[in-house]
């Protein structure tokens, strides 16, 4: 669907013409031809596209924090930050001394349950007692088994192990080091699985989707090295208090070399596409009392001012919507010294 003019031009156009009127002047009045800059308009599929300024971030469930699954000391650290690992790679040793006695505490406690349970089982069955201990003893062999399913699965723990695939982005623990359950001694991150999160204006997020295209590029810079391909996946519901802006996730799903975490990029949004626009470029349009004008240049090299509609317009060329066909040539480099009817001739010519 085709945004309003009065839309997309406030948001782009607007801030580099408002104020500027060319003067006013009879046609002919001219004596000498003003030199300008030439531009051809076109007609092309154009893209609606707006660009923000995003940082690379971790994908929900692309990031894993391993802590110790209890009070231990490390005895052992097998990886350290920029080590790539698996699912299933150790990372940190534990002392398991403690651990052990615990499960081996826990077996003892479920062998003893299921010799109460077979018992109950066997003078419930000769009348002798009554269902309810039946009953009892089969609650505390359940707990007895859950016991030492935990106690094995802490056991199981003492050596930790990468959750994912992926790099491993930092590591606390070192050897002889006290741990409890609530330390985080190592951080994975899939660098597989990375999304760029955008902050938009209200305005713009207004025009955005999710599954909006988006082409992402490094650094501060829009002009700078394309970095990928990614998707709008969604956008916040809220603005945010402190910036006054909305958050867009954009999935990163075509990028030709890695990335990293934190790393800042430019998203340039494309929301439309218009099909055989008529487009000029940014420069050839100029504000007049009503609406804007271009200056179609004739073959005898004369200007002619020509009321246009704008449709989407982005950093360096706007669609025109009505008034031109797409195969004049207009004024695209000083155009606010030009009047209708004056001849111009090409910049750097005599």
């Amino acid at each position: 669907m085709r945004r309003t003019a009065s839309r997309l031009l406030a948001l782009l156009v607007g801030p580099m013409v408002a104020g500027c009127t060319p003067d006013a002047g009879p046609a002919g009045e001219a004596t000498a031809a003003v030199a300008v800059e030439f531009a051809q308009a076109v007609v092309r599929d154009y893209a609606v596209t707006f660009t923000a300024l995003g940082q690379v971030t971790s994908r929900p469930g692309g990031t894993a924090r391993i802590s110790a699954p209890g009070e231990s000391v490390v005895t052992a650290v097998r990886v350290g930050p920029g080590d790539i690992v698996a699912i299933g790679d150790p990372l940190v040793e534990l002392d398991r001394s403690v651990w052990r006695e615990q499960a081996l505490e826990a077996e003892s406690s479920l062998s003893a349950a299921d010799e109460a349970y077979a018992r109950a089982d066997r003078l419930v069955a000769r009348g002798i007692l009554p269902t309810k201990d039946l009953e009892a003893a089969a609650t505390e062999q359940a707990r007895a088994r859950a016991a030492v399913a935990e106690a094995r699965r802490t056991l199981d723990r003492a050596v930790l192990r990468s959750p994912i695939p992926g790099v491993v982005s930092s590591v606390s623990a070192s050897l002889a080091q006290p741990v409890t359950a609530s330390d985080v001694l190592a951080v994975v991150t899939d660098t597989k699985r990375l999304d760029a999160l955008v902050r938009l204006t209200p305005a713009i997020a207004a025009e955005v989707s999710p599954g909006d295209s988006v082409e992402l590029f490094t650094g501060l810079d829009p002009a700078s090295e394309s970095l990928g391909h990614g998707v709008v996946r969604g956008l916040s519901s809220e603005v945010d208090a402190m910036t006054g802006t909305v958050v867009a996730r954009v999935a990163m799903t075509d990028l030709p070399r890695p990335v990293r975490v934190g790393l800042p990029v430019w998203a340039r949004i494309v929301v439309a596409r218009h099909d055989g626009a008529v487009v000029v470029p940014r420069t050839a349009i100029v504000p007049v009392t009503e609406g804007f004008v271009v200056f179609v240049v004739d073959a005898s090299d004369v200007a002619h001012a020509t009321s246009i509609e704008l449709g989407a317009a982005d950093g360096d060329s706007v669609e025109v919507v009505s008034g031109l066909s797409g195969s004049e040539r207009v004024v695209a480099g000083g155009a606010y010294g030009v009047v209708d009817g004056v001849h111009v001739r090409p910049a750097g010519r005599p």
